[in-house]
């Protein structure tokens, strides 16, 4: 009565079509487990479910063994439900004519887009048309290699194929997966070995019929359908060669047993190495040997040095002479054969090579050649010019030190160790460094930067000193300071004194603190242009930081053009102590009256 109750609201409005055209006798039931729409539960029980409490379970997965996995799709644990009414999903057993599940159209029997998350039913019949071959057996493939010499490799499963794998029980069918035929210690027709393990071996209901399976746990895959034989694999495989028949796993079958034809008793075809002569072979020992009885071209080993011009010899002149016309393995000189014939000066074999010691022209490698031999020199650049190449006319690369100066690679070369006279060990010519002596007169008036740059270069003219000379000086154009005027930052060779005294060692030394954290210098700049000590402590015009930069911004004299009184300029202080950044930042100023002296240092050209 409770059915009767929930009729009118859900399905009855629905029926009518159904009776229209006949579709609710039992006759209409086509006993596939899944409801379509001119099925109902009451004629079809087996194909469709129904239950007046809507959201009501059908049934459980029965406990399984240990090793076994749930069916592809079916629920993840034992006792879990498999089908449900009111979960969202229209199922096999259920159709729009009676599941809220099931919208308009879903359960037609048509997979339409959009439908196979939502109906699976739809799905399944969809698939079941082009994948099951409905013969009640439930054929599963899964091993690739078997599945690739069947023609057509059965994946049936409970989902995609209900009619092949779904248990037939008594109606009505109250349990689409669990009945009277489950748990009977025997693999029936609707298992096979990927969804009910437990009961059926591997190779069971696999789609074909393999060896002993006549009469074993799986008699099915032999006398259902048309049976397929399985490939044979192993000793198998030769158990019908010779029958003329190419059986799976043959390359050939001639239909006997000589082994001196194209196809051999093994049902392979004949090729050289399979221990068996066949023509055009003169010999064959089975194996890939040269130097045995029978090479692996499966001819004799030629008799080099008979006198006999025999296959595969270039020439035989009876000797085993490596050094005439005709070499011991019987062919032509040539270079590379490693033999040396004349005219050849060298030969290596394999290893000639214009970078090894034995050239391809088979002449020996050479320093002054133009090329570079391994193991033989370290660079060769073709000519015997020591004095400007960055290779000597040993083939060794040139370097510091030995004594000539190499264009592009050294600036200078005394062949010394001394590191603070006219080269350096690194053969950077030094930079000279000087205070100059008074007497301008001009007090801060120094005709600008580029005054005092020219005060520089006349006092190291009259000195004799060679180069371009530089104040060591700031304006009020930070531009104008050292660190950026000089264009030296880049130098590593040493500032030297007039007088020789290692001042810096490049200008990275020159600017910044050495190890001690409190000197600048390695020695005061107390010498003048001539290489005479200055005497006592003298002050310098410098408005530039031990940094090399501007220091400060506004006492520069006008920018190096005025000599009033009113006008002050930074200074620094020559000492024969003053190490420190006092040498050119010291505290304090002085007018520009005053009549001091300059530091000047040699910049590039």
């Amino acid at each position: 009565m409770r059915r009767l109750a929930w009729l009118p609201v859900l399905w009855l409005p629905m029926l009518a079509p159904a009776c229209l055209d006949g579709g609710l006798d039992s006759g209409a039931c086509n006993d596939n487990h899944v409801c379509e729409p001119h099925e109902s539960y009451d004629v079809c029980p087996q194909d469709c479910y129904w239950h007046p409490d809507g959201a009501a379970v059908l049934g459980k997965q029965p406990a399984r063994a240990a090793d076994t996995t749930p069916w592809p799709g079916m629920a993840p644990a034992d006792g879990e439900p498999f089908e449900r009414v009111g979960n969202g999903v229209c199922e096999l057993r259920e159709s729009w004519r009676f599941s809220p599940d099931c919208t308009d159209a879903c359960g037609d029997g048509r997979d339409d887009p959009g439908e196979r998350a939502t109906c699976l039913a739809d799905h399944t019949l969809a698939r079941a048309r082009t994948e099951c071959n409905n013969n009640g057996l439930c054929e599963f493939q899964p091993d690739p290699a078997l599945a690739a010499a069947l023609t057509s490799p059965p994946q049936e499963t409970p989902y995609n194929c209900p009619l092949d794998c779904t248990p037939m029980g008594p109606p009505p069918a109250l349990h689409i997966f669990n009945d009277d035929s489950r748990n009977n210690a025997a693999c029936d027709p609707h298992e096979n070995h990927a969804n009910w393990p437990s009961e059926c071996p591997l190779g069971c209901h696999d789609g074909c019929c393999a060896p002993g399976e006549e009469s074993g746990p799986c008699p099915a895959d032999c006398t259902l359908d048309a049976p397929i034989a399985c490939p044979c694999s192993g000793d198998d495989c030769l158990q019908h060669c010779g029958d003329a028949i190419l059986d799976p796993g043959e390359l050939c079958d001639d239909g006997n047993s000589d082994n001196s034809d194209a196809c051999t008793n093994a049902c392979l075809p004949a090729s050289c190495g399979d221990g068996f002569t066949q023509p055009p072979e003169l010999c064959d020992d089975g194996n890939s040997i040269d130097n045995d009885a029978c090479t692996s071209a499966c001819t004799p080993p030629s008799s080099c040095g008979d006198s006999v011009l025999d296959p595969g010899e270039a020439c035989d002149d009876g000797n085993s002479d490596d050094s005439d016309a005709c070499t011991s393995l019987c062919q032509l000189p040539a270079c590379g054969d490693g033999f040396l014939q004349p005219p050849e000066l060298c030969d290596d074999g394999d290893a000639n090579n214009d970078s090894a010691a034995c050239l391809s022209t088979c002449t020996p490698a050479s320093c002054g050649d133009g090329l570079i031999h391994t193991d033989v020199e370290l660079c060769d650049d073709g000519d015997a010019n020591d004095d400007s190449a960055a290779c000597l006319s040993t083939c060794t690369p040139a370097s510091c030190g030995d004594g000539l100066i190499h264009t592009g690679v050294e600036l200078c070369d005394d062949n010394n160790s001394t590191d603070t006279d006219t080269c350096s060990n690194d053969c950077i010519p030094p930079r000279r460094v000087f205070i100059t002596v008074p007497g301008t007169g001009t007090g801060g008036n120094l005709g600008g930067i580029l005054g005092a740059d020219f005060l520089c270069e006349n006092a190291a003219s009259a000195a004799g000193l060679d180069g371009t000379f530089k104040a060591w000086l700031t304006d009020g154009d930070p531009n104008t300071a050292p660190a950026l005027r000089f264009e030296s930052t880049t130098f590593t060779g040493w500032y030297l004194s007039t007088d020789g005294t290692p001042i810096a060692h490049g200008w990275d030394d020159l600017v910044s603190l050495d190890d001690n954290q409190t000197d600048f210098l390695k020695a005061p700049i107390h010498a003048n242009e001539f290489g005479s000590d200055i005497g006592g402590e003298v002050t310098v015009w410098t408005n530039t930081g031990a940094d090399g930069q501007q220091h400060p911004a506004n006492k520069h004299c006008a920018n190096w053009t005025n000599a009033m009184f009113v006008q002050s300029g930074a200074i620094g202080l020559s000492s024969s102590t003053v190490i420190s950044e006092e040498w050119t930042q010291l505290a304090g100023t002085k007018d520009c009256t005053s009549d001091i002296r300059l530091y000047c240092f040699q910049t590039p050209p």
